[in-house]
């Protein structure tokens, strides 16, 4: 079985125990680390050992060296699971054709005549719905029985065998490239064109439509790489006519629960669409629906809501002006960060907390903004943060507008003037007009100047290139208006 299926598989008890096993390696760390961030869909070995494996790799490791060690450590993995008995626990789920198979096996050979009558309209149904793994079963069980075979039917295996190979290719291409957006940033229009190759090669099959309009959409979905929105909102509508007309097509993988996965697939995809539109509304529906989901199918939802979800869950709410609600379902993500043993991340939770109060002053849903504070100060002690500057420098950058909102002005001013701290928000925004309004702020002017600033945040907002630049410029305009 594949480790990330295996791993997604576990219970949250089971999870834990590997968790706290795995703080005798750190490589067994690292290797839980990328399990906890990824999907079954995005998983690859190659990009595992480069997860894993990062800094000895930097210092000259070779790679094959590198990938044998990952190799013992999945064994190692394994074994630890299975002497601690922490084996999945899900049933075995078989599709409504594969069921249908298994009774036609099971009928009594002496009625071959109704045997191939019903292979025969099971491999009609596979063929209309693109089920192409199953194909081989049924086609090599009607030679077995003897039904005559013609030229014809051997062209139609032999296609059967070419079109499998480039269904598989697909596959391949789709988990390598899928791993995560941001590491394709600058490859991902040729990578669609890839996959339109395959497509087009392939037209006649629904199936190579949907995989390729679905990751048309999903990939297009981040501003800075739609080029095209005509061509967006036209595999957009293919997508969806394909969703709905063809319910019974798969897309990537073939399983017992594959409607289920092609189900919470749309809503992932509709939660980017509504949130790339900015149509929060319909954003906050489809996170709810999501969350829905995993309450009513836990055996398969299992591993599928990650921190994206609950971050998504609290954007949105304040997005929707829903403050109390955000603040109130900051404490199922501390919650669900501790059951994961994501306590690493705690800094975000109190980033998400921080974020609500400045969003929502001045009636925010408390008055007393120093344990927030204090909890951003002691994450900066840790020394995972310490080591990613990143990381380190949203957390400071959080702490100066949490005085600004605690009207600490000179306490903010003396932050922002941190020389990594200026590096860092150089990269998004002007910094120098953000240091001039706290500037203000600190000497008491800012009332005097205040009209002239805000103009000046307009001006930015309306010339801004960026989604984080625009989003960064309309929360400094809101703040900055009602300080």
């Amino acid at each position: 079985m594949n480790i990330i299926v295996f791993y997604n598989n576990l219970s949250d008890q089971q999870k834990l125990k590997l968790a706290r096993d795995a703080k005798k390696s750190p490589l067994k760390q690292r290797l839980l680390q990328y399990l906890q961030q990824t999907d079954s869909n995005s998983f690859s070995t190659n990009k595992t050992i480069e997860y894993v494996y990062a800094d000895e790799l930097k210092n000259g490791l070779e790679y094959k060296i590198a990938e044998n060690r990952f190799y013992k450590l999945r064994k190692r993995f394994i074994e630890f699971c299975e002497e601690e008995n922490l084996t999945p626990k899900k049933e075995f789920i078989l599709t409504e054709q594969e069921k249908e198979l298994n009774e036609i096996f099971l009928e009594s050979e002496n009625n071959k005549e109704l045997k191939l009558k019903r292979l025969n309209k099971l491999e009609k149904k596979c063929w209309e719905n693109n089920i192409f793994e199953l194909l081989p079963k049924i086609l090599f069980y009607q030679f077995r029985l003897g039904k005559p075979v013609a030229i014809s039917e051997y062209t139609t295996a032999s296609k059967l065998v070419a079109d499998l190979h480039t269904t598989q290719q697909i596959i391949i291409t789709l988990q390598e490239f899928s791993i995560s957006i941001n590491s394709y940033k600058k490859e991902i229009y040729r990578e669609l064109k890839r996959l339109k190759t395959i497509y087009l090669a392939n037209k006649k099959f629904i199936r190579f439509k949907y995989i390729y309009n679905y990751y048309s959409v999903l990939w297009k979905c981040n501003k800075s790489f739609s080029k095209s929105k005509l061509a967006y909102a036209r595999n957009l509508n293919t997508y969806t006519s394909i969703y709905l007309e063809y319910p019974d097509v798969p897309m990537i993988e073939y399983m017992g629960n594959y409607k289920t996965d092609l189900e919470i697939r749309n809503i992932n995809l509709l939660i980017q669409h509504y949130r790339y539109i900015n149509d929060f509304k319909r954003a906050l529906l489809y996170i709810e629906k999501k969350f829905k989901l995993a309450d009513t199918n836990t055996s398969y939802m299992q591993g599928q809501i990650r921190v994206a979800d609950h971050v998504n869950m609290i954007t949105f709410l304040l997005k929707n002006k829903k403050t109390t609600e955000a603040w109130e379902y900051t404490e199922k993500y501390r919650q669900f960060l501790f059951t994961q043993n994501r306590t690493e991340l705690y800094y975000d939770l109190f980033v998400q907390r921080a974020n609500i109060l400045i969003e929502s002053f001045p009636n925010t849903p408390i008055k007393n903004y120093q344990h927030i504070i204090k909890g951003l100060k002691q994450t900066l002690k840790k020394k995972e943060i310490r080591k990613t500057p990143s990381r380190e420098n949203l957390i400071l950058y959080t702490i100066c507008k949490l005085l600004l909102v605690d009207t600490q002005f000179k306490k903010a001013y003396t932050l922002l003037k941190k020389k990594q701290l200026k590096d860092y928000i150089s990269k998004y925004i002007d910094y120098n007009l953000l240091a001039t309004s706290i500037g203000h702020l600190a000497s008491k002017t800012y009332t005097h100047n205040k009209k002239f600033l805000l103009e000046k945040y307009k001006h930015k907002l309306s010339t801004a290139k960026t989604e984080i630049e625009t989003e960064v410029y309309e929360n400094l305009y809101r703040l900055f208006s009602k300080l």
